[in-house]
This record gives structure tokens, C-alpha cells and sequence, in this order.
């Protein structure tokens, strides 16, 4: 099988799927992925990168009931970390202009 029908199988499931699940954040409310290709190993399930399993998790893939579970499990190997709001930037300090030498 070709990497590109299974990416297809991949895109035709997670849009059923998301069609049944509600969104997820993997890494638990406010957190976000810090280490997107780190990759996490389900037992069972295969090797996700974990930038692709909260996109997942954002597109309603992943199943509630694994949800909740998620942060606990996969915090270490992704970097979980509260999510940083924006600052917006501040202009440079301008001194003063000098008196011209007379």
C-alpha cells in the first residue's frame, strides 16, 4: 500500500469520525503541544507524532473517554505546557534627543 492511500484511508476515517467526536485537547484544558514531532507510542494503537495527535484531538478524533486520560499519559513525551497568550510588543525606549552644541 502507497503512502499516499494510506494518508487518504487516514483523511476518509477522521472525517467520519470527527463528525462523532467532540474536540480534545490532549494535553488538558490551556495546555498545548510544545514538542510537535517528539513522537508517543500507544500500546497497541501505533506511534503518533504528538503535534498530529492534538491536531486530532482539535479536529474531534480522538474519543472523549481517551481524552481525559491523555494528559497524564502523554505530558512528559510531548512537553505539555500552559498555553502562552500573545504579547504584543512594545516599542524601544527613544532617550530624549540632546541639545544641539552651540
Amino acid at each position: 500500500m502507497t503512502t499516499t492511500t494510506n494518508f487518504l484511508r487516514v483523511f476518509a476515517l477522521l472525517s467520519v469520525v470527527a463528525k462523532t467526536y467532540g474536540q480534545c485537547s490532549v494535553c488538558g484544558e490551556g495546555k498545548k503541544v510544545t514538542d510537535p514531532d517528539a513522537v508517543f507510542t500507544f500500546p497497541g494503537y501505533g506511534s503518533y507524532a504528538c503535534g498530529l495527535l492534538e491536531n486530532y484531538g482539535e479536529m474531534g478524533v480522538v474519543p472523549l473517554d481517551n481524552c481525559a486520560q491523555l494528559p497524564g499519559v502523554i505530558a512528559g513525551t510531548c512537553g505539555c505546557a500552559p498555553e502562552v497568550a500573545p504579547v504584543a510588543p512594545t516599542a524601544a525606549p527613544v532617550p530624549d534627543p540632546t541639545a544641539a552644541p552651540t
